[in-house]
């Protein structure tokens, strides 16, 4: 790991215990076993140092979904367990990014990067799962995916504060967002779409 690595970890993790004030560069370049020249030469400044830490984490993983749709309560479902998970795993950085907002607006972007990509990938995924298995003209599907992106998020942030607001059992909670979610858009329950779903044409010589 060369010391511009050793800087970002130390950087984010060092970030995620005490925020930005906390996190003063002496620290972090103890942290990283290296000195303080060597942080402003490789990034300029302690706030570019962070904002590139914060830059460098998936605060979602890298669960993904099918591009062709075959059960999308299931795969949704997989979906938001996964980014819970990595959420969860995250949420202390992203706890203190959001409380640094106030004074440091410039953080936003920085921790938005890792969000978009998969906010995106679920806007695609749903226009697909409309078009597939809508019987109601499919609704709004940008703003369905925010509330269900929205959902997961203030899950993985917040159950911990005020658990009685988010759905109980807690392992269960992505499908009953899922299930709410494909009822705005049109979509029957998994067993109802065995008919719909696209067959595959398998020649014999592929099949052996």
């Amino acid at each position: 790991m060369d010391n511009r690595d050793k800087l970002l970890l130390a950087a984010s993790r060092i970030y995620a215990e005490v925020g930005f004030r906390g996190a003063t560069t002496r620290r972090i370049a103890d942290e990283a076993g290296v000195n303080e020249v060597t942080l402003f030469r490789l990034f300029g400044s302690k706030a570019q140092l962070i904002a590139e830490a914060i830059s460098c984490q998936d605060p979602m993983g890298t669960v993904s979904l099918p591009e062709h749709p075959v059960d999308p309560l299931r795969e949704l479902a997989a979906w938001c367990d996964g980014h819970t998970v990595v959420l969860r795993e995250m949420r202390a950085m992203i706890r203190k990014t959001m409380a640094d907002l106030e004074e440091h607006p410039e953080m936003a972007p920085h921790l938005c990067n890792g969000q978009t990509p998969h906010f995106n990938e679920l806007v695609c995924y749903s226009t697909r799962v409309v078009a597939q298995f809508s019987t109601a003209g499919g609704g709004d599907v940008v703003t369905a995916c925010s509330m269900l992106f929205s959902a997961i998020f203030a899950d993985a942030m917040s159950r911990d504060v005020v658990p009685t607001i988010y759905p109980q059992p807690e392992h269960e909670a992505s499908t009953r967002y899922v299930r709410v979610f494909l009822r705005a858009l049109g979509v029957p329950e998994s067993n109802d779409l065995v008919a719909r779903a696209p067959v595959s044409h398998v020649t014999d010589s592929e099949a052996a």
